[in-house]
């Protein structure tokens, strides 16, 4: 997830507000240590449109989301994890 938060320009801190986590737990989520779960994946799809909405990914219009490969790498990230995504 480090790789999306880079993008949308948030601090660690910052995404973790944004995802309704504590910093603690996205701090060992971003550096492996605490797994991805489906429901940080889904709350980041959503940090992730908002950011986008607002024109913080990519060019900044619709366009430019719905053609930037964030989905496609979060899917990535989370399937590197051993948790069934439940």
């Amino acid at each position: 997830m480090e790789w999306l938060r880079n993008d949308l320009g948030l601090t660690q801190t910052q995404m973790a507000e944004e995802l309704g986590l504590k910093l603690r737990a996205y701090q060992e989520i971003e550096g492996g240590k605490a797994t991805l779960r489906r429901m940080h994946i889904l709350a980041a799809e959503r940090v992730a449109l908002a950011h986008g909405a607002k024109g913080k990914i990519g060019e900044g219009s619709m366009s430019d989301i719905v053609s930037f490969d964030w989905y496609e790498q979060l899917m990535a990230d989370a399937k590197a994890f051993t948790d069934p995504l439940v």
